[in-house]
């Protein structure tokens, strides 16, 4: 063992002997890269989204043929004047960003209004943001998001979710 160590030693002595005697290194130039595509995997356990749907007295149902950011919008207005717990339910779809005002804005008075349940049925939803805004933001309210997918985002922050509410994914 003690050898072992001694030949570990004896080149750190080596290379600093021969660092003082030959020219100086080059200076490092600091260099970027970028990073890859990631994906935020969030796993939440709700005591089965699909089976609250039939204890809540406010469903909204989106069929796969008039899916859209526009739909998407309407059916969060609409929940968010409700007093009861509201699921909005999206056939499987998907949705593009058509422009930077796409955004989905969430902002309501969840003691007065409930908690809004946002939840793909009949397979998954991708919400393709197409790299014009960021997906969703949350500014105010409980909201659940289940079987949806959030690609292609964008923003200083929060590129698929900037949430300053109760979300549960």
């Amino acid at each position: 063992m003690t050898s072992f160590l001694q030949f570990f030693n004896n080149r750190g002595r080596r290379a600093n002997n021969q660092a003082k005697h030959s020219s100086p290194l080059k200076p490092r130039r600091l260099m970027t890269e970028t990073l890859e595509e990631r994906q935020l995997l969030a796993v939440g356990v709700l005591e089965g989204a699909s089976a609250a749907v039939s204890d809540v007295a406010n469903v909204i149902n989106i069929s796969s043929g008039s899916a859209s950011v526009e739909s998407i919008k309407q059916a969060i207005a609409e929940a968010a004047t409700t007093a009861e717990d509201d699921v909005v339910k999206i056939d499987a779809s998907l949705i593009q960003f058509d422009s930077a005002n796409d955004e989905i804005l969430i902002d309501y008075d969840s003691s007065a209004y409930g908690s809004i349940t946002i939840l793909a049925v009949n397979g998954g939803v991708t919400i393709d943001a197409n790299f014009l805004a960021r997906a969703f933001s949350i500014k105010n309210g409980d909201v659940i998001l289940d079987g949806i997918t959030i690609i292609n985002g964008v923003a200083d922050y929060g590129g698929a979710i900037a949430n300053a509410g109760n979300l549960t994914l």
